[in-house]
């Protein structure tokens, strides 16, 4: 398990290099919640990092709402700080006027490294997401009923 976490650890900082900024801060993220969450972190918590990145390109700005769990300064997440500083204005969280290719990506390889792996879940997470499934169930019929009385 440990091979993941170095491996990610070694994809940051070829990115680092790449972008020529510095991923210190970043691999000391990456090695204590990889500690403390497990590969969740690496298969559940980045990807949802990513997806809070790439809807924030599509916004042209962050939003204060994303980036849960990860701690800020200014507008936008100190993880991958180097890189979103590239991208984002820190103040603002707007969209830069010419952010750099390189780091989009790079924050991108980063964070969907482990997205598509296939693990097997623990029995609390299979359970969990048959609740949600059996609710969104229950809404849609409570819809539809709504619906095919009016």
């Amino acid at each position: 398990m440990k091979s993941q976490n170095l491996l990610t650890i070694r994809v940051l900082e070829h990115f680092g290099t790449w972008c020529c900024t510095d991923t210190l801060a970043d691999r000391k993220t990456i090695s204590k919640r990889f500690k403390d969450e497990g590969l969740s972190f690496l298969t559940i918590t980045l990807p949802n990092f990513c997806d809070d990145f790439q809807k924030s390109l599509d916004q042209k700005k962050v939003s204060p709402a994303f980036f849960a769990g990860f701690a800020k300064n200014g507008e936008l997440p100190r993880f991958l700080g180097g890189f979103l500083d590239l991208i984002f204005n820190r103040a603002s969280g707007c969209l830069l006027d010419n952010p750099s290719i390189d780091a989009i990506f790079a924050v991108r390889q980063i964070t969907l490294l482990y997205k598509k792996i296939e693990l097997p879940c623990t029995q609390e997470r299979v359970d969990s997401a048959i609740r949600r499934y059996l609710q969104c169930e229950l809404e849609v019929k409570e819809a539809e009923s709504y619906f095919t009385q009016s």
